[in-house]
């Protein structure tokens, strides 16, 4: 939201959508459950919405997605890869953990499954949790380090990953690596988690605060400006350019 508050006052200093001044309206949390993202959906249609920046996750995209396609222009980025593991030999057995109960994690996993044989790799280790029960991970933990994995590949979002990062050190899995995607940008974010034990994951995302090309350092710049020096995730840029692609 603060991200896209950002880009529509650049766009706006810079002659709006062909002419027209944009309005951010308001946002809807849909808490990535389906009904609650279309309720969210409608609940923003009836404010005057005319273009929708979202959502976030798969299955709230799905569903609001078949009720855009009669009212309105949704436009939802993703961003998602597999295949640097073996690029630089990380691992050659390795474990999974994912929440089997979200088209985002799910299809992460089934890609990634898919493809590891032909890369090399060997998944010693499959293991799934729910939405309904993603508080223990100990049984699935227990499973992953018996296995022997070297790397545990972990294609959630950063809440559930908190989680798993701390239960896996209280098991005394701090040797296997983590590597996680997108969704995993955000983590360090998250309340009473120990940012310690972040230190060395790997993930792919399609933004970073770090960068140091032009357009990362104004947005990372404009963003701090905006909202007390926070610094942005990939969600936040994500937003930023969606609103851009909609003046394009």
């Amino acid at each position: 939201y603060h991200a896209a508050q950002v880009a529509a006052e650049e766009i706006n200093a810079n002659g709006g959508f062909n002419g027209y001044n944009v309005e951010i309206l308001d946002a809807g949390d849909d808490q990535a459950d389906p009904e609650k993202a279309v309720n969210a959906y409608n609940d923003l249609l009836d404010k005057g919405m005319q273009m929708l920046c979202g959502t976030v996750t798969s299955g709230s995209c799905i569903a609001v997605g078949a009720e855009a396609a009669e009212d309105t222009f949704l436009f939802t980025p993703s961003a998602t890869a597999v295949d640097s593991i073996t690029e630089h030999a990380l691992a050659t057995k390795v474990a999974i953990l994912y929440d089997s109960s979200a088209d985002y994690n799910s299809g992460i996993n089934d890609a990634f499954v898919a493809a590891a044989d032909e890369n090399g790799l060997e998944v010693v280790a499959d293991e799934a949790y729910t939405a309904d029960s993603n508080t223990d991970f100990s049984v699935q933990l227990k499973k992953i380090k018996d296995s022997g994995a070297e790397l545990l590949f972990l294609p959630n979002y950063y809440a559930d990953n908190a989680l798993i990062l701390q239960q896996a050190h209280d098991a005394g899995m701090d040797d296997v690596k983590k590597f996680g995607v997108d969704g995993m940008d955000g983590i360090l974010g998250v309340e009473n988690f120990d940012t310690s034990l972040a230190e060395g994951v790997m993930l792919l995302t399609p933004f970073s605060a770090t960068g140091e090309d032009e357009a990362t350092v104004n947005f990372v710049k404009a963003y701090g400006d905006a909202n007390n020096g926070e610094t942005p995730n990939q969600f936040a840029a994500d937003a930023y350019d969606v609103l851009y692609a909609m003046k394009a």
